[in-house]
């Protein structure tokens, strides 16, 4: 298991090296110079009702397009695969950042930010159930076209279930 997290992170990390570099010309923000961007994570969803507490391993993948500097909206897809109840998650999700500061400064890096969605979820073979996700997460910008990040997804479905949440403990962000 270990091996298998530590190959998902090498394939997800490795063709970011490829864009990691600064652009030093630039003065607009980071997400008005490059309106498109894409990532994927790893981490796990965990269902509060369920007697023990059941959690599964989760990757989710994203992409986004930046309004503003503050604004960005997209998609974003989640796989839960377990041998008891897979899941798989679309929404279409909005969200609005919150930077610390500006310029190069370790503040000025963070970007906070809060969202919510609407979509779908479906488990087990046959129950699909509406979706909407109330997002909160932290970016950390290494360059102007990568990002380390992190959020938490808390879920309320109309199915049964009715609340689970899912975390991307770590992913990155790709710019272009």
């Amino acid at each position: 298991m270990i091996r298998s997290i530590i190959l998902a992170l090498a394939v997800l990390l490795a063709p970011t090296v490829l864009f990691a570099e600064e652009s030093a010309a630039s003065k607009k923000p980071v997400r008005e110079e490059n309106k498109w961007s894409v990532a994927g994570g790893i981490g796990f969803l965990a269902d509060v009702n369920s007697a023990g507490g059941n959690s599964q391993f989760l990757m989710q993948f994203d992409g986004l397009y930046s309004l503003t500097n503050n604004i960005s909206i997209g998609a974003t897809f989640q796989v839960g695969p377990a041998s008891y109840s897979s899941t798989i998650a679309l929404t279409a999700d909005g969200r609005f950042y919150f930077p610390l500061g500006s310029g190069d400064g370790l503040l000025g890096k963070i970007a906070p930010y809060a969202g919510a969605g609407l979509g779908f979820r479906s488990y087990t073979s046959d129950t699909t159930d509406f979706l909407f996700p109330i997002i909160v997460g932290v970016e950390y910008d290494f360059t102007r076209n990568l990002s380390l990040t992190t959020d938490m997804r808390f879920n309320i479905t109309s199915g049964r279930d009715r609340f689970y949440y899912s975390w991307q403990l770590i992913g990155a962000r790709l710019r272009f």
